[in-house]
Parts: structure tokens; sequence; C-alpha cells
């Protein structure tokens, strides 16, 4: 068993290699394609690169996302980081609307979204049950990801840099930014799932699909699931992950 885990551990570092030698190597702006969507990106850093390279491994979160999309869907990306799901999207739905409150972050996303064309905007704010500030860092062990990687709102790590970050009540920022609600949503807030739900019932029981990426450690699946059932939507399991579970609650 430990030299099968020790080959596992050098073929893991020999990818990360052959990624990095890539990205050394690649052209200002990358395409991904996914079900005959194309998407055009321009990564700054190599974290970047290698997050559109993989697409998170949500290739299929993608597709499924796509393959629900009308030309006149309004689509929310609750935590949109760089725009992985965004810039599809985008090319679908009639407006996109990304909410990403990490201002490094948000000015990659602005750029990868206007490579794609589109209605969209960038929201440079936490979607939240609570109007305020707080503080956005990075979990434990992530400080690799600084500037594009898994910010949250929960307990950083205490060595990473924090940035205080705009909250607002999901259901009133809709109302005062006159923005359409959502038609579809994905949200991907790093364990502050219940937070966004709680402020944005309202808007989220207008829509006709969501997708939520439940953070194990931090959300119960049954406390995201039963408040998706108050809401009218049935939900079910997309795939697992290291300790989180996408979601896709559909209205019935």
């Amino acid at each position: 068993m430990t030299a099968r885990v020790s080959v596992l551990g050098r073929d893991i570092n020999l990818r990360w290699w052959y990624l990095r030698l890539r990205y050394q190597l690649s052209s200002r702006v990358q395409s991904r394609t996914v079900d005959s969507v194309t998407a055009k990106f321009v990564p700054t850093t190599f974290h970047e690169y290698r997050r559109i390279n993989t697409l998170t491994e949500e290739r299929d979160v993608v597709a499924d996302i796509l393959s629900e999309l009308r030309p006149d869907d309004i689509f929310y990306d609750v935590g949109a980081n760089i725009g992985t799901h965004s810039c599809f999207a985008g090319q679908v739905a009639a407006e996109t609307h990304s909410f990403e409150p990490h201002p490094e972050t948000a000015r990659s996303l602005q750029t990868n979204l206007r490579q794609n064309g589109g209605t969209f905007e960038v929201h440079q704010v936490a979607l939240s049950n609570s109007n305020g500030t707080a503080k956005l860092g990075l979990p434990e062990g992530d400080n690799e990801e600084l500037g594009v990687g898994t910010f949250t709102l929960l307990d950083s790590s205490d060595h990473a840099e924090t940035w205080e970050v705009e909250l607002a009540v999901g259901d009133e920022y809709v109302e005062s930014s006159g923005i359409a609600p959502p038609t579809v949503t994905k949200i991907d807030v790093e364990g502050a799932e219940l937070d966004v739900i709680e402020g944005f019932t309202q808007a989220l029981s207008e829509a006709r699909v969501i997708y939520c990426e439940v953070h194990l450690e931090s959300v119960p699946l049954e406390a995201v699931t039963s408040r998706f059932d108050e809401l009218g939507f049935d939900s079910s399991e997309l795939f697992r992950r290291d300790g989180t579970v996408f979601v896709k609650a559909t209205k019935t």
C-alpha cells in the first residue's frame, strides 16, 4: 500500500509540473469547449491557468447548466471566482450577473467575461443574510491560491492575507440594484451557503433551477436541501468531490 501511495504521489507531482510547463509555453488567451460552447479566458497566474484547464473538475456541472439554460434566462453566478461557469453560461443566457467580492479575482472575472461577449455585469459584493462588511480570507492550507483560490468568509488561515468586502442581503441587493431576478443560479460560497440562501429566498423562489456546491465541513447537506424543499424545489445530487456535494434543485 505504501508503494502505491508513493507512485500516485509521483504521478500527481508529474502532472502538476507538466501543467506548469504548458502554462509557460501557452498563448495569452485560452479556449475551453463544453458541449459545443467555447469560452475564452486570459489567465494571469499559473493558478488561474490550472483552474481554467481543469474547470475545477466541474465540467459536468458546466455541461448541465448549459443544458438547462434558455436564450431568455437570467443567470446568477454567486461566488463566480474568475468565471469558469459565467463565461460559458453568458453565451447562452440573456443576462449574466456574476458575484465575486475579492477585488483581484473580480478584475480577472471582468476580463474573462469581456472575451466572450454577451450581456453581463460583475458585482463585487458577497451575498449573505446581513448587510455590512466582513473579512474575506483563505481557508487553512490554501495559501498557494492567494488571489485566485477558494476564498471564504469563515475561519481563514492565521497567516493568509484578508480583505474587507461588502456584504449584502441578496433580495435587498437585487431590488436596490434594479436587476432582474435569476431564472438559473449557481452558488459556490465555500461554506456560507445557508447565509446566501437565507438572504436570497424571494429571488431564489422565482428561479427555475439552482445549482449549489455544499461544503460538508461547514454545512449539513440536509440543511440546504430542506431549504430548497421549502422554496418549492426538488433536489438531486450531481456529484461528490473532496468533502463537497454539488446539488441541483429544480422547481416542481
